[in-house]
């Protein structure tokens, strides 16, 4: 391998999509084709039996620094913006399921327990997900960080920035965190989302 792929023989971002269906056809592509970026930046597209359309992504984390100069942005707040229009440009006219670390998520200044006391990261860019009509059930199924200051390898306050949310004709059985054990695995914890395609 040369160049990039030397690195990563899957795509830039290094992401996978798992599936106990079928996977019909999966193809990478990169949110900004022909640029070249500091941390680069795609989707997953895969077609799953009996599901349908999958997106696996890991949105721009919003830095205080902005270092992408093949970009016209002047904030990474802004080049989520674009990377969020792209999905949903692109597959504004299917159903699909977007699962992702989407670095973004709101503030919920009061909760029940502490653990859903969030920070919020980039909320304007969540808002952008709810205005487009995603259905995100994890606040009313569970709605603990994912992003968590009594994790170890975490050294920031609550968010819940990972979800597995869906728009289209798809029912949600339940959500809730997962690989939330101690020693953790990584961290961010995961999501664990049980939809049906109607």
């Amino acid at each position: 391998p040369e160049g990039y792929d030397h690195n990563n023989r899957l795509n830039g971002p290094g992401l996978v999509v798992l599936s106990k269906q079928e996977i019909v056809s999966a193809s990478y592509h990169s949110y900004f084709p022909g640029k070249e970026l500091a941390i680069p930046r795609g989707y997953i597209q895969a077609e799953i039996a009996d599901l349908g359309t999958v997106v696996c992504s890991h949105f721009s984390a919003v830095f205080p620094y902005y270092f992408e100069y093949d970009l016209d942005f002047s904030s990474y707040v802004q080049q989520q913006q674009a990377e969020i229009a792209v999905i949903q440009s692109r597959f504004a006219s299917r159903d699909h399921i977007v699962m992702a670390d989407f670095n973004t998520g709101p503030r919920v200044e009061t909760a029940v327990s502490v653990d859903k006391v969030l920070a919020g990261e980039a909320p304007q860019n969540y808002q952008l997900w709810l205005d487009g009509g995603y259905n995100i059930s994890y606040f009313s199924d569970d709605g603990r960080c994912t992003f968590c200051d009594n994790n170890p390898l975490v050294d920031y306050s609550n968010n819940v920035i990972d979800y597995v949310m869906f728009k289209g004709d798809y029912t949600s059985q339940s959500s809730q965190r997962t690989l939330d054990q101690s020693p953790p695995l990584s961290d961010h914890f995961g999501i664990r989302r049980t939809v049906c395609k109607n």
